[in-house]
């Protein structure tokens, strides 16, 4: 467990030291083709490896090993959303945004019933009413070609089905434990 909650901040300090160089590509042809043909990739892929064991060592902390699922979730959207951005491709945008919106839910799921949530977090998105807000204001946001404006809406709807899930949960299991009793 140690390991894997350090390893992120190691393999992004080699992200940061591969960096400090960028600024200086347009002065250097070899030191450019150097960044196009190995070090963009490398740069990429560690951040991904990066962003995957922080986010499935948040969702195991919180809930288990079984959880981090999610966090698999969550680093399969932003990758996706990347290609889309770098394809140019809508498919892959959309199946970004929809597997930002279930991480969402799940993390949020996962962060009420483990208790990790904040209360004010759990106040701001716990409303149901959030669920159709959110949604609309994804859907505006698709109709401006607004892409913050979907994101934002469709994880604030996916964050307020994840708390409004894990409630739910809580009072099915305490009426089952009663009913038992």
């Amino acid at each position: 467990m140690t390991i894997a909650t350090r390893l992120p901040m190691v393999l992004l300090g080699v992200v940061i030291v591969l960096l400090i160089p960028a600024p200086f590509t347009s002065m250097s042809s070899e030191l450019n083709d150097l960044y196009e043909d190995f070090l963009g990739p490398v740069i990429v892929v560690v951040t991904l490896a990066c962003i995957l064991i922080g986010s499935v060592m948040g969702a195991a902390v919180m809930m288990g090993w079984r959880a981090g699922i999610i966090g698999v979730v969550f680093s399969g959207s932003i990758t996706a959303a990347g290609v889309g951005a770098l394809t140019d491709e809508p498919i892959w945008t959309n199946i970004g945004i929809a597997g930002f919106a279930v991480s969402c839910a799940g993390y949020y799921f996962i962060g009420e019933l483990s208790g990790y949530l904040p209360v004010k977090t759990r106040e701001a998105y716990g409303g149901v009413a959030m669920i159709p807000g959110g949604i609309i204001m994804g859907v505006v946001g698709i109709a401006m070609g607004n892409q913050t404006l979907v994101l934002f809406g469709f994880g604030a709807a996916g964050a307020a089905l994840g708390v409004t899930l894990a409630r739910l949960w809580r009072r099915r299991r305490a009426r089952a434990a009663v009913a038992d009793a």
